[in-house]
């Protein structure tokens, strides 16, 4: 995407924030914990859902996008980091430095396990393989557990990753107690499988570059992928963070404004908006084995922009 129609979109778009919208939030929250409660064969569903909307917010606290304090952002991302069992200090560090190196494969931190593939540093285990094959959200489980564990290894107060650890765990704890261990075994195993569904397809199986390429954001649609699914879907328990593509131009943008952002930005790059639809290139990949996936996410980019145009990713 050029600079004028970057910008030409840049001003189409409100990156006002509403508190209205974290008060909606929480009261649909509120109302899957009482389904929870009402239908407890229902339970895991709607934690799962509780925990990937978490996640989501988390995310926007990141970027600022729920409250122009910076004091709200903080504690509210700290706030749904324990119900998506994630470290939001931590993590907001490690998901900034991505957005600053996306499409460099050498210093995305987000492309660890394909670094450590390609230079030969880790081996993908039977278990991987068989996890893989057989879509069990091993990848996702793996990366929670390496979060805390840098975490814990790198944070400035461990007193403050110590509060959110004992946080995130009598969660789950409370989770436990009320609805039963089966229900919340099944809930983190949806959420996991969320975060595998939904997340890896964004960057995965897309050539990167390396050594010092740093794109601006109306580069990175070139190194990133927009997921599309049913609408209520997107709304509701995603958050529209599978529009990614949108996200990368405008990280600032929150994501209730997202939608329009896709439809301009779709409109304006044309052939050359890469999309997957309904689970298409998840589902692909699962045919290939995590070796052969992780050895196509290792190819290095020949040149800065791909040469043919590309609408919809086909995977053999």
């Amino acid at each position: 995407m050029d600079n004028s129609s970057f910008q030409a979109i840049h001003g189409k778009l409100n990156f006002s924030k509403h508190k209205r919208r974290i008060l909606a939030h929480l009261a649909l929250d509120l109302m899957l914990v009482g389904l929870a409660v009402a239908a407890p064969w229902l339970a895991g569903l709607a934690l799962a859902a509780i925990m990937f909307r978490s996640f989501s917010m988390m995310h926007e606290a990141v970027h600022g996008s729920l409250s122009n304090s910076k004091a709200i952002n903080l504690f509210l991302g700290r706030y749904f980091g324990v119900f998506c069992g994630l470290p939001f200090d931590s993590w907001r560090k490690i998901h900034l430095d991505h957005h600053l190196w996306t499409g460099n494969l050498d210093k995305d931190p987000t492309m660890s396990i394909m670094r450590a593939h390609r230079d030969g540093q880790v081996a993908v285990t039977r278990v991987q393989e068989f996890c893989w094959h057989w879509w069990l959200p091993y990848l996702a489980l793996r990366q929670q557990t390496v979060f805390w564990k840098r975490s814990f290894a790198a944070a400035p107060s461990r007193v403050n990753m110590a509060v959110q650890g004992i946080c995130t765990l009598a969660f789950f704890g409370l989770t436990i107690s009320l609805f039963g261990l089966f229900a919340s075994a099944s809930a983190f195993f949806g959420y996991c499988m969320l975060i595998e569904i939904v997340n890896f397809p964004h960057h995965m199986d897309l050539k990167q570059g390396g050594g010092g390429l740093r794109l601006p954001p109306a580069k990175q649609h070139l190194y990133t992928r927009t997921c599309l699914y049913t609408k209520w879907f997107e709304r509701v328990v995603l958050l529209n963070f599978n529009y990614h593509i949108e996200h990368h131009l405008f990280p600032t943008l929150p994501w209730y404004r997202l939608p329009l952002a896709h439809e301009l930005v779709r409109e304006s790059l044309g052939q050359s908006y890469n999309f997957s639809e309904n689970n298409e290139w998840f589902r692909a990949s699962r045919r290939a084995t995590l070796h052969e996936m992780l050895d196509r996410c290792a190819e290095p980019l020949q040149h800065e922009a791909p040469g043919g145009a590309q609408t919809k990713d086909k995977i053999a």
